[in-house]
């Protein structure tokens, strides 16, 4: 299915330069009027289609998210802007060259010069459309405010975590049970909570395409700060190409797989107070049982012992069984419950 874009808008190429021989007029119109029909088929294909995640669907479904994108990382498309400008300016130096040697008697010269300036005018196009898209942040980052992207499910780093590109972004305003956290059903039976985070959010956000960017009025906010240097992100996803932008950090919450972030001194920093409640009234995900909260797991010893000796043995039907009761003895030897 991504072939056939570029197949066609190849084709649409070649009879582009194929319009511009020397031939006669009707020929040269139906060579024009082919190609623009197939790149138009191509725009509109691409942009209907809910399996494609590229600029054009996007901006299609969400015009809005171009304007905040480009609002939102101004700076690093002013940064961009010059070396467009120089990259412009040498080639419209070449293209007058061309221009001035197609001046030149005979149409042989004509024939030879025509398609390169053709080329030469794509090149300007082109260049400039690449550096100002990867600028306002379809594809690469690079020290963004904002990030567009279609993610596949292997950049799911963990239940709070996406990579982009070579950027670790950190869902802001929840905390997904660590990657060696265990939890607990309601028979005490332990399972691997960081696992099913994981899953939650590649249901709740991927491929998307994913729309993340700092939340609002937080940048002065030390206790906002990650200390791994991933920047803190607010995300939506359209992953099911309906229009539909939920917040992701929201879903996980409401669904009882993340929990809201807390600061040191145990004072939540998130706007998801209500979904937790909701959650726990509810029992949803990982409330439905022992669920200790990630701060605690990492910081309270005491605490995540005590999950451990409540823990039963580990289900026979639990999946990767062998490797949660590995863990599970590693953890029973950290706390001392091995006799």
């Amino acid at each position: 299915m991504t072939v056939l874009p570029f197949v066609m808008l190849a084709c649409a190429f070649a009879m582009l330069l194929f319009s511009t021989r020397q031939m006669h007029l009707l020929w040269r119109l139906a060579a024009l009027t082919a190609s623009a029909a197939l790149i138009i088929f191509v725009a509109m294909w691409n942009g209907s289609s809910t399996e494609s995640m590229g600029l054009i669907s996007t901006v299609t479904r969400h015009p809005d998210l171009l304007a905040a994108a480009i609002h939102g990382n101004w700076p690093t498309i002013e940064q961009f802007a010059a070396p467009a400008l120089d990259l412009l300016v040498i080639f419209a130096v070449l293209l007058l060259i061309g221009c001035a040697l197609a001046l030149s008697p005979g149409e042989a010269m004509e024939r030879i010069i025509r398609p390169i300036n053709i080329g030469l005018i794509g090149a300007i196009i082109g260049g400039v459309a690449v550096l100002l898209v990867s600028a306002i942040g379809f594809g690469a980052v690079s020290k963004r405010q904002v990030f567009i992207a279609s993610v596949p499910a292997e950049d799911a780093i963990d239940g709070d975590t996406i990579r982009i590109g070579e950027v670790s972004l950190r869902l802001w305003g929840v905390d997904a049970p660590e990657d060696d956290q265990i939890c607990l059903r309601a028979d005490r039976s332990p399972f691997d909570c960081g696992a099913l985070a994981k899953d939650a959010l590649i249901k709740f956000a991927l491929p998307g395409p994913i729309f993340c960017r700092a939340p609002a009025g937080t940048a002065a906010d030390i206790r906002l700060q990650e200390s791994f240097g991933r920047p803190l992100v607010s995300c939506s996803s359209d992953q099911q190409g309906y229009g539909q932008l939920p917040d992701i950090a929201r879903e996980l919450v409401a669904e009882g797989y993340a929990y809201p972030y807390e600061a040191r001194d145990g004072e939540i920093v998130s706007a998801y107070v209500e979904e937790l409640n909701s959650a726990i009234q509810q029992n949803a995900g990982f409330h439905n049982g022992v669920f200790l909260k990630p701060t605690q797991w990492r910081n309270d010893p005491h605490a995540r012992c005590h999950v451990v000796s409540m823990a039963q043995d580990v289900a026979e039907n639990e999946p990767d069984r062998d490797r949660l009761e590995a863990r599970l003895k590693r953890l029973r030897e950290a706390c001392g419950l091995v006799d």
